[in-house]
């Protein structure tokens, strides 16, 4: 759905300007975000490899990079390279799926 994207790819956005050579305070911010805590040594080694998995991919892959971060209406920041901000959507939409991640209604 567009604007769930939308979201993702701009929370995404915020959490590489905050931490622009930083992946690893990245993904703790993400996971702190969609979790409420702090991730144990295991999931922070499985985030950072699946970071680096994906900005591999999306280095390796700049249109597919281009084309992630432009989907939705929002304009997106062209200040930030789109293979960061790509696999820290990757990241951060992998973390909603991870069982600590709740949603209350």
């Amino acid at each position: 759905d567009e604007g769930a994207t939308g979201l993702l790819l701009s929370n995404a956005e915020q959490l590489v300007a905050a931490h622009p050579d930083a992946p690893r305070l990245r993904a703790h911010a993400a996971f702190r975000r969609l979790t409420g805590r702090t991730p144990d040594p295991q999931e922070t080694e499985i985030l950072e490899r699946l970071f680096q998995e994906q900005r591999s991919y999306f280095q390796a892959n700049p249109d597919a990079a281009s084309r992630y971060v432009r989907v939705g209406s929002k304009p997106r920041r062209d200040d930030l390279a789109a293979p960061e901000v790509a696999a820290t959507a990757v990241l951060a939409s992998t973390l909603m799926n991870h069982d600590a991640f709740v949603m209350i209604r």
